[in-house]
């Protein structure tokens, strides 16, 4: 499976914390994978979807790429070759329950954000 140019993060509750994560990220040119996977950030910001091999998840960072842990919500890997697939399950933090929740609304998704259809 080849991985995408561009991956959408949808479906979060806007009155949720951190539902600013949605929107679109781009893979990131990078002369090496990062954990041996691709990396994505979204444009004109620092937050970045990275995998993380130590514990086996892709993570949104709104730190960019670093080498840590610490992320906005994560999904276990399963063996995703790239984040752009729906059956990974998000756990988005919480300040309120101070831990990560899990969000079965929130998708990555390699699905255009918009179709043009032209004609008819």
């Amino acid at each position: 499976e080849t991985c995408p140019r561009v991956i959408t993060l949808v479906g979060r509750s806007r009155d949720r914390e951190n539902q600013d994560l949605q929107g679109e990220y781009h893979r990131i040119s990078v002369p090496t994978l990062v954990h041996g996977r691709p990396a994505y950030r979204r444009p004109g910001a620092r937050t970045v979807i990275r995998y993380w091999a130590p514990a086996d998840r892709w993570l949104i960072d709104r730190e960019g790429l670093q080498e840590a842990d610490s992320c906005s919500a994560y999904a276990e890997q399963g063996g995703a070759p790239h984040p752009g697939r729906e059956d990974l399950v998000w756990r988005v933090w919480e300040t309120q329950h101070q831990r990560h929740v899990r969000d079965p609304e929130l998708v990555a998704t390699v699905a255009p954000s918009a179709v043009q259809i032209v004609g008819r």
